[in-house]
């Protein structure tokens, strides 16, 4: 293998670890911030009267890492050839909108067919709701959120792997294979337990 190619190999294995690593760290971040936004809902708007329930063990939401890899796969290649900043802000709220209202409502709509409902979320009381799976509210936040993760959170995340040494891409690698391992290991005992309460 010539040099280019251990480069351009090293380069393309940076690039599908920093993909994972956003993965994971937006499911956890994004976890954060619904929790507190369900904080303020519940304790200073007071329009609900209890938490989520969380499946796993792990705080984990697995949408919201999806997410994060669609808005950089799909949004950074589209921005990119946009110079105006203003425009590539406006184009980033709105199309961070779509795409993570859409794995909002694939993710319920997946819930409704394995569990007749959806017992995480219900929108049905917000105004321009569609059918209780996504609601305008959420979305225009999805749009901020896709902003502040891409010319903030993102940008942060790629300086940190651009100055670590192969090594610790190693370590980290580890450490979120070990996520990975947890969370699939967490999802098994809770599908035991469905399984379980199903057959009893």
């Amino acid at each position: 293998m010539t040099s280019e190619a251990k480069r351009l190999d090293s380069q393309s294995r940076r690039q599908m670890l920093e993909l994972y690593a956003h993965f994971w760290v937006f499911g956890m971040v994004g976890s954060a911030l619904e929790a507190v936004w369900y904080f303020y809902l519940t304790q200073i708007r007071h329009e609900l009267d209890t938490f989520p329930t969380y499946y796993t063990l792990t705080p984990i939401r697995v949408s919201y890492g999806i997410g994060a890899v669609l808005l950089i796969l799909i949004l950074i290649p589209l921005t990119r050839k946009i110079r105006s900043t203003s425009r590539k802000l406006l184009v980033t709220f709105l199309l961070g909108m779509v795409l993570c209202s859409s794995v909002e409502l694939i993710s319920s709509l997946m819930l409704v067919l394995r569990m007749g409902h959806n017992p995480l979320w219900d929108y049905s009381n917000k105004p321009f709701n569609f059918y209780g799976h996504i609601c305008l509210e959420n979305s225009i936040l999805f749009g901020i959120i896709s902003v502040v993760y891409l010319y903030a959170i993102y940008p942060l995340i790629e300086r940190i792997f651009q100055r670590m040494q192969a090594s610790k891409h190693k370590a980290f690698s580890i450490f979120f294979w070990c996520i990975f391992i947890t969370y699939c290991a967490d999802l098994t005992v809770l599908l035991i337990r469905t399984l379980v309460d199903f057959v009893t």
